[in-house]
């Protein structure tokens, strides 16, 4: 396909998937149904997977990580004000072990969903396989989107924030408690050292989160990059690989979907004859973008995949980032990465992500066209190596 065919058609798909779709609305269902058809319009027969998921960990969990540990240091401040050194330690080291605990917990995306407010999400991914494969290549792509109160990039810089100046105002008032506690005084502003952290840590509560975004660069644009995969290797022939191209849903809830993916295939899939591609928020900009880092505290995607990417973006002449402070970010290739597979994650963080303004207008038609051209070349090259 030319280069000027892939920018058409991933277009083309990405604008027809940019509605608000939160997993669990009507809008998901649409969405679904879409998927489905555009495969079989390829002729392809794509199948369906339907998994449970809930809104614990968007509307609960993430929106309580940082406060344990703010009211313990809120609690610390109070009784250092009043000067109770010995209460004012123990709610600092409580601060210090059971809300860092929590937080880091409630960041991992656990896999708890809760007894009540469950529904039915899908995946929905097609096949395209040489006749004898040796080897899985996935390229996976959420088709969910969401928005909340703050952007991607602000909430992941409150929790960045929360949690060094609430470490930060633990050890200070670890400081402060001692030097209470053996008569050296009491500092009048120290007060403020607890408090600070603490507001801070009360942010995430308001976070709420709602169906208004129509989820242009989150994700609409990469699956529009899925299916002008799925059209390209249509009519090419693999010499050793079984492709999946898989469009997972319910991502935005805590990467329910992928997780429900990997566990009903993972016997099929052998985590060292399998490489998984994840695409998520492609088109923000002009650079191949790819993650070093998913989740806290950080789990290394694949060194040799990101290199051998790097090497094919500079052979056409594409600008590539290898983005390393991205401890925290979570997509669809953290289940994989926990569970031994090569994986990577291309795209960035745009500011418009989780908001109404990533909107179509903010795609970047000739960045999703490079970006499938680069990964057209690398499931080639595993193909043939």
């Amino acid at each position: 396909m030319s280069q000027e065919n892939s920018q058409e058609l991933c277009f083309q798909i990405a604008s027809r998937f940019c509605f608000p779709r939160l997993s669990g609305t009507q809008r998901e269902i649409e969405a679904q149904n879409l998927a489905v058809k555009l495969f079989q319009q390829l002729g392809l027969l794509p199948k369906e997977e339907e998994f449970q998921a809930s809104y614990l960990m968007i509307n609960f969990l993430a929106r309580i990580a940082l406060f344990p540990w703010g009211v313990f240091l809120i609690l610390a401040g109070i009784f250092y004000q009043h000067r109770y050194p010995l209460s004012s330690l123990s709610f600092s080291f409580l601060g210090m072990s059971l809300g860092l605990g929590f937080s880091l917990y409630a960041q991992s995306s656990p896999r708890f969903l809760g007894w009540r407010k469950k529904h039915w999400s899908k995946n929905i991914f097609v096949q395209i396989s040489s006749p004898t494969p040796k080897q899985d290549i996935l390229v996976l792509a959420h088709y969910d989107s969401k928005s909340q109160v703050f952007s991607g990039w602000l909430r992941i810089l409150i929790y960045y924030l929360g949690g060094i100046l609430s470490l930060l105002g633990n050890g200070a008032g670890i400081y402060l408690g001692l030097r209470l506690l053996t008569g050296e005084g009491y500092v009048s502003w120290g007060v403020v050292i607890f408090l600070f952290p603490a507001l801070v840590d009360l942010l995430p509560l308001f976070n709420r989160t709602s169906n208004l975004s129509p989820g242009a660069v989150d994700n609409a644009g990469a699956v529009g990059v899925i299916f002008a995969l799925a059209k390209e290797f249509k009519a090419l022939s693999l010499k050793k690989t079984r492709l999946w191209l898989v469009l997972t849903g319910a991502e935005e809830l805590g990467l329910i979907g992928a997780r429900n993916f990997l566990e009903r295939h993972q016997k099929e899939l052998d985590p060292q004859k399998t490489y998984v591609i994840n695409l998520d928020g492609l088109g923000s900009g002009y650079k191949i973008c790819a993650l070093a880092r998913l989740g806290f505290p950080g789990r290394k995607t694949s060194s040799a995949l990101n290199q051998k990417i790097s090497q094919l973006a500079l052979k056409r002449a594409l600008a590539f980032r290898l983005i390393k402070a991205s401890i925290g970010f979570s997509t669809d290739a953290q289940p994989f990465l926990k569970k031994g597979y090569q994986a990577v994650s291309l795209g960035c963080l745009g500011r418009w992500i989780h908001t109404c303004n990533d909107r179509l207008d903010k795609l970047i038609v000739q960045n999703l066209s490079d970006y499938y051209q680069l990964i057209k070349d690398l499931i080639l090259w595993l193909d043939q190596n």
